[in-house]
């Protein structure tokens, strides 16, 4: 415990707690976890501050860093390295901004709770096994791969207005907001597990290209541009039907499971590529449109 502050101008190797009372922390240079430690770094309402990069060592076991204070925290280097026997899990509590400066690539969880009305930026991409939302405001600043579920528990998800791509493997489940932009998202799970839960958010492209894989939707499903499913299943649940909305493309080479759901196609021009066995099929329009069916593909 360090009540006046801690501050180091070089590296450091961190194997146990470090503790400051509402003041800031601040590591120079690289942190390093020491070998299968699970440290804290704690300030109350001090700043916390990463300079290098922020990674585990190598060796047997992994490591895990914890992060809590009510003021702002920041990440300057990149935060792991991808490396299943380093650090593979960052769990943030903070109330003010949180920022990633550079990537994140760790094998575990990435776990954030913002409990004010802090915003969490990411400035570059990140890939992560797991990761849980629960904020404010949080801008992707890069391509976001998600090898496991992603959890948008409280807050808002964006992807910002250049539109990053979202790649995730595991359940889609969203209780705050989601704002996709013109951004696309795509699910590359390939278990027979998948879940989707919109939360009343809508995709803007949405792609599912897991071969073999299932994704079954928990509510609606509203997609303001293009729906394409490219490998796997897309159902809308058994005796729940969900509905499903598409304003742009329906593109289908995998499967699609209807069940006594109805798709409404509510965009303008309209094009449906791929077989695909609807229930109830709708078009809905204030105007005249053109729907288009290839002559090569069956629709039933």
């Amino acid at each position: 415990t360090a009540p006046g502050g801690f501050s180091t101008s070089g590296a450091a190797t961190l194997s146990n707690n470090i503790t400051t009372t509402d003041t800031t922390l601040s590591i120079g240079s690289n942190l390093i976890i020491g070998e299968a430690a699970t440290p804290t770094l704690a300030a109350g309402s001090g700043a916390i501050t990463m300079s290098g990069t922020t990674d585990g060592v190598t060796g047997g076991s992994a490591e895990t860093l914890t992060v809590n204070t009510t003021g702002a925290v920041t990440f300057t280097g990149a935060v792991g390295t991808g490396v299943s026997t380093m650090l593979t899990t960052l769990t943030i509590t903070n109330s003010a901004a949180l920022l990633f400066s550079s990537t994140i690539n760790i094998t575990g969880a990435l776990a954030q709770t913002n409990a004010a009305t802090g915003t969490t930026t990411f400035s570059n991409t990140v890939a992560v096994a797991s990761a849980t939302f629960r904020g404010t405001t949080i801008n992707l600043g890069g391509t976001t791969t998600i090898s496991g579920d992603l959890n948008i528990t409280v807050g808002t998800l964006d992807v910002t207005t250049n539109n990053y791509a979202l790649n995730v493997s595991g359940n889609w489940t969203t209780a705050g907001t989601f704002t996709a932009r013109a951004g696309t998202v795509t699910l590359t799970g390939t278990g027979a597990g998948g879940t989707i839960t919109s939360g009343g958010s809508s995709f803007y492209n949405l792609t599912q290209n897991g071969s073999g894989g299932t994704y079954t939707l928990q509510d609606p499903l509203v997609v303001s541009n293009n729906l394409t499913i490219t490998a796997g299943t897309l159902d809308t649940k058994n005796a729940v039907n969900n509905a499903v909305s598409v304003a742009g493309t329906w593109s289908n080479s995998g499967t699609f499971t209807p069940r006594s759901g109805t798709v409404t196609l509510n965009g303008t021009n309209q094009t449906i590529s791929g077989s695909t066995t609807f229930y109830n099929l709708t078009k809905s329009i204030t105007s005249a449109y053109t729907l288009t069916f290839p002559a090569s593909a069956t629709q039933t």
